[in-house]
């Protein structure tokens, strides 16, 4: 049986500019988008004198952190807008396009910008983004 599984060569990883209607520009060069999502929820325990067994009442769900390791372009205006982003504070609206049509959009603060330079390679920057609020998924 043939597999159905989704190309990741040519999803777009997009950054908001808040305004309305809102315009999207592609962020240059991002080469992963590890850990997207996982809705991890905190959990509070609520055991008593009279339980027989731990007990824990569910928290609200935290999409935590995305990293997003890219080629660093400073002449990009997606990433100059990250730094600026970093130095604000401001939550950012950000969009994933999936070559197959589908997306993830999210509010994130940009959390670190850390650049790495190594022997024999390129200046590299990992774009670290807090999700704050939900991850709204077209699938």
């Amino acid at each position: 049986m043939a597999s159905s599984a989704i190309a990741v060569q040519g999803t777009l990883v997009q950054r908001g500019n808040g305004a309305t209607p809102e315009v999207f520009t592609t962020i240059a060069e991002v080469t992963g988008i590890p850990g997207l999502g996982g809705a991890a929820p905190s959990f509070t325990e609520v055991t008593h004198l009279l339980s027989t067994r731990k007990e824990w009442r569910r928290g609200l769900p935290d999409e935590g952190e995305i990293t997003l390791p890219m080629n660093l372009i400073p002449s990009d205006p997606a990433q100059t807008g990250l730094w600026a982003d970093l130095d604000s504070g401001v939550a950012r609206n950000f969009k994933i396009t999936f070559v197959d049509g589908n997306t993830a959009s999210f509010a994130a603060i940009v959390a670190q910008l850390p650049i790495a330079a190594e022997t024999d390679g390129v200046l590299r920057v990992e774009a670290v983004l807090r999700i704050t609020g939900q991850i709204t998924r077209s699938w």
